[in-house]
């Protein structure tokens, strides 16, 4: 049995900017109370969700060969009861059909970005009743 202060689902990072995706998923994995994964490559991690079963999936919108809509479109066939969030510093290019088709998109996020607003948005959208604890730092960051 999970321990009450672990959340049994991990939250998937997918970017293909290495810093951001360093940084992240580092403070990510710091501050919650569940496993993170992180991608560089959507195909990748396309490939794995199954086996992964997030709560979360956060992915960066611009991405080459695939944006974060395309990705979240055939995330959800593999990972039906997870949520996704999308992260940007551009603009999305997007049409009310396209969200129609994705009710799991629980919000698309502006960088810059601070993590702990990344991660409180994820942990306030978690699908389920056991969310990951964020454990805020004894100083500011």
């Amino acid at each position: 049995m999970p321990s009450p202060n672990f959340s049994s689902r991990p939250l998937v990072l997918v970017d293909d900017e290495p810093l951001i995706l360093e940084s992240f998923g580092q403070l990510l994995r710091t501050h919650l109370s569940c496993e993170v994964y992180t991608f560089s490559n959507p195909f990748e991690a396309l490939q794995q969700l199954i086996a992964i079963n997030p709560g979360v999936i956060i992915t960066d919108y611009s991405m080459p060969g695939m944006n974060g809509l395309k990705f979240l479109a055939q995330a959800q066939r593999f990972v039906p009861d997870t949520n996704f969030v999308i992260i940007t510093g551009g603009p999305v290019d997007y049409s009310t059909e396209e969200l129609q088709d994705l009710p799991a998109l629980k919000g698309i996020l502006r960088k810059p970005l601070h993590w702990r607003s990344l991660a409180k948005f994820a942990v306030s959208n978690w699908p389920d009743a056991t969310p990951p604890l964020l454990h805020e730092p004894a100083v500011a960051c």
